[in-house]
């Protein structure tokens, strides 16, 4: 295992460049959050399982949802989970939820939940949306 700053750490490579560099992600705070993927091969959420990150980690009032895949949840690059097997290993997200948060038009960049929609159920408020690529 590698260093910085002289604690745990791990080095990854750069899927796009192959530039290999050390890193350590550590005090996450996930909340409030829809994780949504669509493809059957895709994860909603990706996280790796050192101690170093999930001992620091916090996550809950999250959104999962893929529909081609309820195991969306892909931790330690190892094993593929649901939230249900996700909320048991890690202790976290306890008042998350598995549902489709029904964005206004996902299409259109528009992902304001509906009145209705589970993600307004655990999330609160939720963020304003983002706007698309090239608008003003």
């Amino acid at each position: 295992m590698d260093e910085v700053g002289g604690e745990p750490s791990r080095a990854v490579t750069n899927w796009e460049t192959g530039a290999v560099m050390t890193v350590r992600a550590e005090h996450l705070t996930l909340c409030g959050n829809a994780f949504v993927s669509a493809g059957a091969d895709q994860h909603a959420l990706a996280i790796p399982g050192w101690d170093f990150v999930m001992n620091t980690l916090t996550s809950s009032r999250n959104d999962f949802w893929n529909p081609g895949n309820p195991a969306s949840i892909f931790f330690d690059w190892t094993a593929h989970f649901t939230l249900a097997d996700w909320q048991r290993r890690s202790g976290q997200d306890s008042d998350s939820v598995y549902a489709d948060p029904n964005f206004t038009d996902a299409q259109g960049w528009n992902f304001t939940p509906p009145p209705g929609s589970p993600w307004r159920g655990c999330a609160g408020t939720p963020p304003s949306p983002p706007k698309p690529p090239g608008s003003t």
